[in-house]
């Protein structure tokens, strides 16, 4: 929709867009070596106790 406005929209982004997107990539990477290393029952009861950090 905005032609050529994708780079200008990273640009624009400001550092707490860059830290959501650093926070974000991290963690999926240790999501991924999670599932590697353990089983996926193990990975997702913790990916399931998530929500309730914050909330703690």
């Amino acid at each position: 929709m905005e032609r050529g406005g994708a780079w200008r929209s990273f640009r624009d982004m400001g550092w707490p867009g860059w830290l959501f997107a650093v926070v974000s990539a991290v963690g999926m990477i240790f999501f991924i070596m999670s599932l590697r290393h353990t089983t996926v029952a193990h990975v997702a009861v913790i990916y399931a106790t998530v929500p309730f950090m914050p909330a703690a």
